[in-house]
């Protein structure tokens, strides 16, 4: 289990006890994306609801954009009665069920904080009652991460269970295959695992995280462009035709040291072992241990293009790969069309531990 899964479950024990959560993690690692319709956290909520997920409420609010009384709500003079009632923001839900998430709560300010504390602690603003099918979830980035973060009060911070949330390759993976990413992307990002798992508050400019190359990746695939293999190493001057404009792509989601070591191993699919010779049963030689990026390579070309027809001679060409390439390969086939194959079915069964 990854560490955004356990990271997962640790929400969903808080909320379910009723106390609000607070996930903190760098950015682009899916935090909001497993609190909205659709996502992880959204879906299990719903279920444990006993709804169908349609019915299932969403509120977006983020309070660093908002004046703080769009939490505690507007004043209206009641001039028969000589008081003054409020008004109460329309993103507070009347009934139902659904999760009320607050984003980005340590770029909020301290006036928000104020008006946060009534909400957080006891589920209501004023007179109006948070409806108990409603969970409470704020998320925010770290402190250490450059995004403008302020600290928490005490009395605000201690009204939350806070969520410490590490983005891993292999969830990045699990979803980016689920979500239709360029495989040959995916398998980059396996073979430079810190691209996802490493974030530098310091650095100026694009750098990469699950965000910004699922970007790329979106641009990658809907231009279109092949990357040759003109990049070893060395200047990206140096690149030609269509390897140089996909740098510029990745360049701009995820800067230039990244940018450069995605189009070299992109690259490497010009590159690759005979795929016709291995689908069709052919004595192929496997790359050498020192050939990791080839091996990756390979093993997702032989995903895309496997089938029934040849899901065995695949499977005897693995075999000759070292454990690590092994698992990128069963991680991506059991998803795929040669997922369900008997033949992939019981390479599986001795192959298990494999799986992440």
């Amino acid at each position: 289990m990854g560490k955004t899964q356990d990271a997962m479950i640790h929400v969903l024990d808080v909320i379910r006890s009723g106390r609000s959560a607070n996930i903190v993690g760098p950015p682009g690692c899916n935090k909001s994306g497993s609190l909205a319709q659709g996502g992880e956290v959204f879906l299990a909520r719903a279920a444990d609801h006993g709804i169908d997920p349609k019915d299932m409420g969403h509120r977006d609010f983020r309070p660093a954009m908002e004046d703080p009384t769009e939490i505690k709500g507007m004043p209206f003079p009641d001039i028969q009665a000589g008081t003054t009632t409020w008004l109460h923001p329309d993103w507070l839900p009347d009934g139902g069920h659904g999760i009320l998430v607050i984003e980005e709560i340590g770029n909020a300010s301290k006036a928000h904080h104020a008006a946060l504390y009534q909400l957080t602690a006891e589920r209501r603003i004023r007179d109006k009652k948070l409806p108990d099918g409603w969970d409470v979830v704020a998320t925010s980035n770290r402190r250490e991460d450059g995004c403008g973060v302020n600290r928490l009060p005490g009395a605000l911070e201690n009204r939350f269970n806070r969520v410490p949330w590490e983005p891993s390759v292999e969830d990045y993976t699990k979803w980016a295959r689920d979500n239709g990413v360029n495989r040959e992307v995916i398998a980059a990002v396996n073979f430079h695992k810190d691209m996802i798992e490493k974030y530098d508050g310091s650095m100026e400019g694009p750098q990469s995280t699950g965000r910004s190359i699922t970007s790329f990746a979106k641009i990658h695939s809907q231009t279109g462009c092949s990357v040759a293999g003109s990049y070893r190493g060395g200047s990206h001057h140096d690149m030609n035709g269509e390897d140089r404009r996909v740098y510029r792509y990745a360049e701009g989601d995820i800067g230039s040291e990244d940018a450069a070591r995605m189009v070299a191993f992109l690259g490497i699919f010009s590159r690759l072992p005979n795929i016709k010779g291995i689908l069709s049963g052919a004595d192929v030689q496997a790359p050498s241990e020192y050939e990791a990026d080839i091996a990756l390579a390979t093993v997702t070309k032989l995903v895309e293009k496997g089938d029934r027809s040849n899901v065995k001679n695949i499977l005897a060409w693995v075999d000759k790969l070292p454990p690590v390439c092994r698992a990128v390969f069963a991680n991506d086939a059991v998803e795929s069309s040669i997922g369900k194959t008997d033949s992939f079915l019981q390479w599986m069964r001795t192959n298990s531990s494999l799986m992440y």
